[in-house]
């Protein structure tokens, strides 16, 4: 399953991709979720935007919500917001593979001629570039993990919409633990995506430096 997926990811891996992807997620982002949220008619904090909160912070900007709000936040984090870490998903993956997967490309020595076909076959690097590049990860199963990390983002996401949907359509009652198993969600969210992106920039550095 996982090498079928990398095969596919591999294969819409190019900045076409990408920047049609990153095209879409500005759209969600300044246009779609807004609208269908109705946060472009307040200044309320939104709570996906934070990186962490207490239970007492989210309750006060949810009683600030009015009972509409809260309905249209719920109900667009059930719907759309299902949607949308595909979308930013998919990008940062696909991002990851153009930039840190052909920085750190996996040592093909020690393979025997099989092995190596098939990840010449999978790789976008011609041979005699992965033969000779400077530095080489130990284990072709650490890249497969780095390129897997915006998907841990994806799935934290739902997570913390579920429980921000909970919340909102539960007020006035205040469900505490769920408050903060939720801020738990949104902190690892934003961490495995900023790792996805921290790991993306080094690769592209790299890159470059190699190019020079």
């Amino acid at each position: 399953m996982k090498t079928k997926l990398l095969t596919i990811f591999e294969k819409w891996a190019n900045w076409k991709s990408i920047l049609a992807l990153f095209a879409l997620q500005m759209l969600f982002n300044l246009v779609i979720m807004p609208s269908a949220s109705s946060s472009d008619t307040h200044d309320l904090p939104v709570l996906d935007l934070q990186f962490f909160y207490t239970p007492q912070r989210a309750y006060e900007i949810i009683s600030a919500y009015t009972p509409e709000l809260r309905q249209a936040a719920a109900m667009t984090r059930l719907t759309l917001d299902i949607i949308y870490p595909l979308i930013y998903g998919l990008m940062i993956c696909l991002l990851l593979i153009v930039t840190f997967r052909r920085a750190f490309p996996v040592s093909t020595q020690s393979m025997d001629d099989s092995a190596r076909s098939m990840l010449l076959q999978r790789s976008s690097l011609p041979d005699d570039e992965i033969a000779t590049s400077g530095y080489r990860l130990p284990r072709k199963d650490i890249l497969d993990i780095i390129i897997f990390i915006p998907w841990g983002g994806v799935l934290f996401d739902y997570l913390e919409n579920f429980g921000l949907a909970t919340l909102f359509l539960s007020y006035p009652t205040e469900l505490t633990p769920l408050a903060w198993t939720t801020t738990i969600f949104t902190s690892l969210k934003w961490t495995l995506i900023g790792i996805g992106f921290l790991l993306a920039l080094i690769g592209g550095v790299k890159l470059v430096f190699m190019k020079r």
